[in-house]
């Protein structure tokens, strides 16, 4: 089996990153390498973090899977991962990197990229289109890291992209996706011209209204009803409030991971701040087994 290393947001997407593993111990498809490189300093010379990640974290993996999620794409630790894999060096290797793009990102098979010749672990899909554009990569995923987004734009550095919800249960096309992935890996020519990114940005998704029309249910219940297949316990939208001053936190929620100003009490509940307005609420709000939110009056 080949050696892994996953490459993600651990805050946020902690949850895929151990299914996926545990996939893949069940069917036998790779060897998890995964450590955390959090405690590496960033501000280290470009080249003595990728020393250290590729020598002491990546060792022995040929293979990088990286799990892109909302706010994947401006984790720094995520960019230093994928250059470090992208390296050739004299002791490690350079590896071969796939995408794999969650839930909270993408929902369809408008997400694959087939670089590897892998267009036969997709016996369903009868047409394929190809991008000549960085724009058009840009538009297909906009939540890519701007790295990976680099080398989608070219092909000899041949990295697949498949969506969560193809490969969450297909252990055919997670072991040929690996299996692909590793042997092209020495002949992959990855872009590193872009420097290393130094500190964490994030972005929020935040659909536009066309979107969500029809969702909103008038009537004595005023709540607004999120989409179908939506994962109750993370909603990609900032949610607005009413006379509510209380949000429910999702369970195990820590507190030094709480947006300023935001406490926690006996009764688990997220405080508001002082002089916050209640119809906008600057944070995305993680519910657990409520399936509505309250709009603000007069929706």
């Amino acid at each position: 089996m080949h050696k892994v290393f996953i490459s993600y947001h651990h805050q946020n997407d902690e949850d895929y990153k151990n299914h996926l593993v545990e996939f893949g111990k069940q069917h036998s498809i790779f060897i998890d390498h995964s450590v955390d490189t959090g405690d590496v300093q960033e501000d280290l010379p470009d080249e003595r973090i990728r020393e250290i990640i590729r020598d002491d974290y990546l060792r022995d993996s040929t293979v990088t899977i990286v799990l892109v999620g909302a706010e994947t794409k401006g984790r720094k630790h995520v960019d230093w991962e994928t250059y470090s894999s992208m390296h050739d060096g004299s002791r490690n290797k350079k590896s071969g990197i796939f995408v794999i793009t969650l839930p909270t990102v993408s929902s369809g098979d408008e997400a694959i990229n087939a670089a590897n010749g892998e267009q036969h672990l997709y016996p369903d899909i009868h047409q394929w289109t190809s991008i000549s554009s960085r724009a058009g990569y840009e538009e297909r995923y906009p939540y890519m890291p701007e790295r990976l987004i680099d080398n989608l734009c070219k092909p000899e550095a041949k990295i697949s992209v498949t969506p969560w919800q193809r490969i969450v249960n297909n252990s055919v096309l997670l072991r040929g996706l690996v299996d692909l992935t590793y042997n092209a890996r020495s002949g992959c020519k990855y872009d590193l011209r872009r420097p290393m990114r130094k500190h964490n940005s994030y972005q929020r998704r935040v659909p536009s209204l066309p979107q969500w029309e029809g969702l909103i249910m008038p009537g004595g219940s005023n709540h607004i009803k999120p989409p179908q297949g939506t994962q109750r316990d993370r909603l990609p939208f900032p949610v607005m409030l009413g006379g509510l001053n209380y949000i429910k936190p999702p369970q195990g929620t820590q507190r030094d991971r709480l947006p300023p100003g935001v406490t926690l009490g006996g009764s688990n509940h997220k405080k508001l701040s002082q002089g916050t307005q209640r119809d906008r609420l600057p944070f995305p709000v993680m519910l657990g087994g409520l399936n509505y939110i309250k709009p603000p009056r007069g929706t």
